[in-house]
């Protein structure tokens, strides 16, 4: 009997794995289209085809849920990669690479959506801002922290605050475009957004670069 049983939990881990999948999957499109306010719990494990408890089991909470598909969405535009931002001789070639991937990422017209999303639910909502922030900017400002962090002991950068700096780089490659796309502008195309990259990596690299790194 236990040996049966043992056989099944992979079988098991599927299902549930496949089942969370549908969840995130339903979650989104239902967050995105009718709003935080107006999603249910209940609809989304209707659509999902599966039982309100069973959601609570994978996310605890509708917040959680919420934060989970921010993850998702993250790690599908590359922003989580372990490998976006390993530090090399070369703080230009670096930050110029993660700048490619935030910047194609946060100017795609889906991923506009989300902090729309954020700024109409977080006056009824705060845990749907701080939910997003969380999962998402703050997120990234760490792993450019960290990366600051690191080139500037091994002499390549001279940043004395590593967080204010990645802060700084941000804003210069997010900038006004992103504020524009929040309020239904079209977002920069290709060409202007890796032009953009590199004149904010020049300038940040003006300011915290070292004669090795400019």
């Amino acid at each position: 009997m236990s040996g049966s049983s043992t056989e099944n939990f992979p079988l098991r881990t599927q299902k549930a794995n496949l089942t969370k999948q549908r969840i995130l999957d339903v979650a989104t499109e239902l967050f995105l289209t009718n709003g935080y306010s107006q999603t249910s719990l209940v609809k989304i494990a209707e659509e999902a085809k599966t039982t309100k408890p069973t959601v609570y089991s994978h996310f605890k909470s509708k917040e959680g849920l919420f934060e989970a598909v921010i993850n998702e969405h993250s790690e599908r535009g590359g922003l989580m990669s372990k490998d976006l931002l390993i530090p090399t001789s070369n703080p230009k070639d670096d930050l110029v690479r993660f700048g490619d991937v935030l910047m194609s990422f946060g100017f795609s017209e889906k991923q506009a959506l989300w902090p729309r999303l954020a700024v109409a639910e977080s006056i009824a909502h705060p845990e749907v801002g701080e939910a997003f922030y969380k999962a998402g900017p703050a997120r990234v400002i760490q792993q450019l922290t960290e990366y600051l962090t690191s080139q500037a002991k091994s002499g390549l950068l001279d940043v004395e605050n590593p967080h204010q700096a990645a802060e700084q780089l941000l804003g210069l490659m997010l900038g006004i475009d992103l504020l524009r796309m929040q309020i239904g502008k079209k977002p920069p195309r290709k060409s202007a957004i890796k032009a953009k990259c590199r004149a904010a990596v020049d300038m940040f690299l003006a300011t915290y670069g070292t004669r090795v790194s400019k």
